[in-house]
């Protein structure tokens, strides 16, 4: 964020009687417009202010009648405006009455010569005017830090208001502008006297400002407060099935006066109070007790699976829910279990009664031997088996790398062949992870085979990434294993099935082309599909759902929300916890502030927008020279009217009645 130093001042008028409205003077690029309009019911005064707080800025401004060209009788307006940036005040006990007054006193003396003092009119010195002639005297003043209040006005032209007040009353005003009523008027003039009748004039004006303070708690963010005795009371919101609200109770005053007020903060500078509602909500908890069919199952063998992550079972075998997590038991498959002992059971059945979880395992002849499900193989489960131990070292490697780096957690695919390698029939395929032994060292898993296919199926390929490797199965301490591989030559009898099929259909046509088709379709090995909650991904394992979950949804620090992609992940975070307005970069404390303030930015640009071309069509239209004349108070010069009137453009159109006055463009 740029930091400011000094305020910026623009300064408009005619100096020359063949010219029109224009900058005169300018200092630290100052980013507003001064627009050449008549005030109708202000022009008895010599002078008199105008506010306009828009969404960055503060622009005060000091419109000085009875004013001049050199040798010319037709009399204009000199506006002298200055900005304060939005988060920012002048340094020290100075007004902007103070700047305005002394910055219009600088320029008159030095630019101007008086012509009447009885009805204050001057006429600017014949010559040129520097455009540096405002810096000094503006470089005088500071700009401070101030994170004070900032409540933008309207951007429309047609709701001005205007307060009438006498000298130090508009000195006090002018010091302090945010007014919570401010927000009703695009632009608000302050005189000694006024005959404004087509504007509003705004009463019960508290000269200087009593404090009004937001109550920002996320529920009633437009509760706005200055009763010093004014009960405030605020309750939590959550969903009292799951937690306990409570609630507190205060007054402004008593934030005031400094007491402490739990969950309460009072910010004096930008006039806010602060209540954290979310923690007058606590989370309710329910304690839920695994009861596992065999009983000799380890508790930490089970893992209670949820959509925002894993539970552990303490060693009492209870798991707790909390808040919102009770709603897991209300879905079908919000929570389930999982298990990762390294026997071979597999989890049959699961059912919540009250508040324990009944688990259902049997024993299964044949599985993985890391089980993370549970689950056997399909088919030969209750046969008589052997252990086949699939073990890989040093000794593995990769025709391209040299060397394969193994490490625990590596998933592996295996296929087992029963037959020679001229007659190799697939009797078993899986997918497993490997596990580092804390004895030998190499990397294992293990599966199980009916006794009835050895020794016939004395082959085993595995494939681990990209490589491929083969194996003898050979007998070893009443058990199976397969250690010494190598990159695989085993040929695929499908595939040369595949390629003489292929042959046929060029010699016999369609009609065989759909037969071959038919028969490769139902050649395609079937995998265990476990699909993703979150998108159509369907996973081998549930390994391979894990490291899905991990690298494709990822989840929001903030709330544990789960999301299909990163680019939906951030538009969640820029959207529920941030608050940060896409045009202007101005953070907020909430969601309603953001949009208000990006509603205002684009209705700013927009305006700016619509007075650039405004007054780009102007030029056009009177042919420069005599774009500067306009109409005064009395109608003296110009082609225009009075205000309250109507006027009839070149072409015979007839312009509508205007109530705030004739406004033309530079």
């Amino acid at each position: 964020m740029s930091e400011y130093k000094n305020i910026s001042v623009k300064v408009c008028g005619n100096p020359q009687a063949t010219g029109g409205f224009m900058p005169i003077a300018t200092f630290n690029s100052p980013n507003f417009q001064i627009l050449d309009v008549v005030y109708g019911g202000f022009h008895m005064n010599s002078y008199f202010f105008s506010i306009k707080i828009e969404p960055t800025q503060v622009i005060y401004k000091i419109i000085k009648n009875n004013v001049r060209s050199s040798g010319s009788a037709r009399q204009g307006s000199l506006v002298i405006g200055m900005s304060i940036p939005k988060g920012y005040k002048l340094n020290g006990n100075v007004s902007p009455y103070d700047v305005l007054k002394n910055l219009l006193d600088t320029f008159v003396s030095s630019c101007m010569i008086c012509k009447d003092a009885a009805t204050s009119a001057y006429e600017y010195i014949n010559g040129i005017i520097k455009p540096t002639v405002m810096d000094e005297v503006a470089r005088q003043y500071q700009l401070v830090r101030y994170a004070g209040p900032h409540r933008s006005m309207r951007i429309d032209l047609q709701s001005v208001g205007y307060i009438m007040a006498d000298e130090a009353k508009i000195r006090q005003l002018l010091s302090d502008v945010q007014y919570p009523a401010f927000a009703n008027f695009s632009e608000v003039l302050v005189a000694n006297t006024s005959s404004a009748v087509n504007y509003t004039h705004i009463t019960n004006v508290e000269i200087p400002r009593v404090r009004e303070y937001r109550i920002m708690d996320g529920v009633k963010n437009d509760a706005i407060v200055r009763d010093l005795n004014e009960p405030i009371v605020r309750r939590g919101q959550k969903d009292e099935r799951y937690y306990t609200n409570s609630s507190v109770s205060f007054t402004l005053g008593a934030l005031l006066r400094g007491e402490s007020v739990a969950n309460v903060r009072l910010d004096n500078e930008s006039e806010t109070i602060l209540i954290d509602t979310k923690s007058l909500s606590l989370a309710r908890e329910r304690d839920i007790r695994v009861v596992v069919s065999p009983s000799n199952i380890s508790s930490r063998d089970i893992i209670i699976s949820t959509p925002s992550g894993n539970l552990e079972l303490s060693p009492d075998y209870t798991f707790t829910l909390r808040g919102e997590q009770m709603k897991l038991l209300e879905s079908n498959g919000g929570i389930r279990p999982l298990y990762r002992g390294s026997d071979n059971y597999a989890i049959t059945d699961c059912m919540l009664q009250g508040n324990e979880y009944v688990i259902t395992m049997k024993k299964q002849m044949i599985s993985h031997a890391s089980g993370k499900t549970g689950y056997g193989a399909a088919g030969v489960a209750g046969m008589e088996a052997k252990e086949l131990v699939i073990s890989l070292g040093e000794n593995t490697f990769d025709k391209k790398k040299n060397k394969l780096n193994i490490r625990s957690g590596e998933k592996i695919t295996y296929r087992l062949y029963e037959g020679t390698l001229d007659n190799q029939l697939p009797k078993l395929r899986g997918e497993d992870q490997l596990r580092q032994s804390k004895t030998s060292g190499r990397y294992e898993c293990s599966l199980y085979i009916p006794k009835s296919w050895w020794p016939r199926a004395n082959f085993v390929k595995i494939t681990i990434g990209d490589n491929t490797f083969e194996s003898k199965v050979e007998s070893e301490d009443n058990g199976l294993v397969a250690k010494e591989f190598k990159p695989s030559s085993i040929r695929n009898p499908k595939a040369d099935t595949i390629l003489a099929k292929c042959l046929i259909i060029l010699v016999v046509g369609i009609l065989i082309g759909g037969l071959g088709g038919y028969m490769l379709k139902n050649w395609q090995v079937e995998k265990a599909k476990v699909p993703c909650a979150h998108c159509s991904h369907v996973a081998s394992s549930q390994h391979d759902l894990d490291s899905h979950m991990r690298s494709t949804h990822p989840r929001c620090d903030k709330c544990n929300t789960i999301f299909r992609s990163s680019g939906e992940l951030k538009k969640h975070i820029e959207q529920e916890h941030q608050f940060k307005c896409p045009i202007c970069k101005i953070p907020y404390d909430n969601e309603g502030d953001r949009d208000e303030c990006k509603k205002n930015c684009e209705k700013s640009k927009k305006l700016q927008q619509q007075q650039e071309r405004a007054a780009h069509q102007g030029r056009t239209t009177t042919g420069g020279g005599n774009s500067g004349q306009h109409v005064g108070p009395r109608g003296t010069g110009g082609s225009g009217t009075q205000a309250g009137g109507s006027s009839t453009t070149q072409n015979g159109a007839q312009q509508p009645e205007r109530k705030v006055g004739t406004r033309r463009q530079q």
